[in-house]
This record gives C-alpha cells, sequence and structure tokens, in this order.
C-alpha cells in the first residue's frame, strides 16, 4: 500500500496499523508505534543524524519492519497566493480562502528555537 500511496502522493509520511492498538500505544507512550525512541537536543541536523544512525541499527535487529524517522525538518510547503479579484468576483473573502486552506493543510501553532 505504501509504494501504491507515494507513487500517487510522493512525499507524505504512511503509517498503517490497527486503530485502536494505535490510539492505545499513543496515550501510553507518546508515539504511535510499539517502541520509539525519543532523542532531545539544541541541534536539529545532529539529532538528525544520530536518529538516523539508531535507524539503522534497528533496522538489523530481527523482526523489526517499518522502523522509520520522524521529520523534523524540510518539511514540504505549500504557498497560497488568493487572485483577490477572483475570489470577490464570487463573494468570497480573503480570509474565508485562507482559513479554508489553513484547515487542510494546517496552521503554525509555534516556533523551534535552535540553540
Amino acid at each position: 500500500m505504501e509504494r501504491a500511496l507515494e507513487a500517487e502522493v510522493p512525499a507524505n509520511a504512511y503509517s498503517f496499523s490497527q486503530p485502536i492498538e494505535l490510539r492505545v500505544a499513543e496515550l501510553v507512550a507518546g508515539v504511535k508505534s510499539d517502541l520509539g525512541i525519543s532523542l532531545y537536543g539544541d541541534d536539529l541536523d545532529l539529532l538528525r543524524a544520530k536518529a538516523e544512525e539508531v535507524s539503522k541499527a534497528l533496522s538489523r535487529v530481527p523482526g523489526a519492519a517499518d522502523v522509520s524517522v520522524e521529520q523534523t525538518g524540510g518539511l514540504p510547503c505549500l504557498r497560497v497566493v488568493v487572485d483577490r479579484a477572483a475570489v470577490a468576483r464570487h463573494g468570497v473573502n480573503v480570509r474565508d480562502v485562507l482559513d479554508a486552506v489553513a484547515v487542510i493543510g494546517g496552521k503554525e501553532v509555534g516556533q523551534v528555537y535552535e540553540g
């Protein structure tokens, strides 16, 4: 399924599990998997490199499947420029358009400070 989805919608992260098991694991440990490893620090590039090292080591463990690293940077970005004249012709205001896009694509709710 992941290969088929990746072919149609690249650059997305996919996860497959049992719904109840996923929710219980997430509530208990804060991660959507049976095993989660958290790395902490100020340098996001170093954390990414260390996470890749841990991932490679875990991938070699017999029985390990779907080992992945959570994406922390370089996330896909969509820039929306509203054609004000076009939306005005339809009686729609720009804020409504941007709010609708935010529902689909998310909204900034915080900042990460490095160092």
